[in-house]
């Protein structure tokens, strides 16, 4: 393993690091450290991931537990209508005849699609992201329209 770390990808985004990016990796401290990826290839359900200045086991260990940020302005651009997860929590979710339901607080993947949870000061909703339940989502407005269907809000 000389220098390499292995990494849990806390993203849907499959080309999400790549070669030469610039990344930030924080400890559970909250120290932050700045770091050039060197290689990043995706090994089953996890990229394996050299730096630079990391060239031996010994020194890739004390990364261990430490969470890999990109900045927002290196992340790949996304096919219409798609959207990264931090750009979909703390958005607004309302009805398609405009009550407000909560706001998206987390998002867990399913086997076949996203679930956005949903708070607001009383309850937690769990909507599915699929299209017969989100009918759009307005990043300027910054809310979610979804369409109730029966038994989503009870």
């Amino acid at each position: 393993m000389r220098g390499e770390l292995k990494a849990l990808p806390l993203s849907n985004e499959p080309n999400l690091l790549q070669e030469a990016d610039i990344v930030f990796l924080s400890s559970p401290e909250d120290t932050l450290e700045v770091k050039k990826i060197k290689t990043a290839r995706k090994h089953g359900g996890h990229y394996i991931i050299s730096f630079y200045d990391v060239f031996d086991a010994e020194t890739a260990f004390k990364y261990r537990d430490m969470v890999i940020y990109a900045k927002k302005e290196s992340l790949p651009a996304l096919r219409e209508g798609a959207f990264y997860y931090h750009q979909i929590i703390g958005l607004s979710v309302v009805t398609t005849d405009g009550n407000m339901i909560g706001t998206v607080e987390e998002i867990f993947e399913t086997g076949s699609n996203d679930v956005y949870v949903v708070k607001n000061s009383d309850r937690e909703f769990l909507i599915p992201a699929i299209k017969d339940v989100i009918t759009k989502i307005d990043m300027k407005e910054k809310r979610i329209i979804i369409k109730v269907m029966d038994g989503l809000l009870d």
